[in-house]
């Protein structure tokens, strides 16, 4: 039941980071939805098996090209935009990241009770 629960938040996280690699570059979204739909899943068994078997130090190297391997093969875009594709997704995921973080931090430090 707690692989079940993983998968599903994983998948969460996935399907997010899928539409927002597609919407960056304009593509119709409701056209690919089964193609999210894939894609979320077959990454998310991809996070969940990094994790199982402890090989947090290869999740770097392994994820986008598992995205990009998604994104030309379920996807079917050509592999130079999947390579752009990939790489400003990932770029911009860090930025939103760093900042929500930061902002967090900002935001606990400031309050006193």
């Amino acid at each position: 039941m707690i692989q079940f629960a993983e998968v599903i938040g994983f998948s969460l996280g996935w399907s997010s980071l899928v539409i927002l690699c597609l919407a960056l570059f304009r593509f119709k979204l409701k056209a690919y939805i089964p193609q999210i739909i894939v894609t979320s899943l077959c990454l998310s068994q991809v996070s969940y098996t990094i994790h199982a078997f402890h090989i947090e130090h290869l999740m770097a190297l392994i994820q986008p090209t598992c995205l990009f391997l998604c994104i030309c093969l379920i996807i079917r875009v050509r592999w130079t935009h999947s390579i752009l594709m990939v790489t400003i997704t990932y770029l911009l995921a860090a930025l939103i990241e760093v900042c929500s973080i930061y902002c967090s931090l900002d935001l606990t430090q400031n309050i006193s009770f």
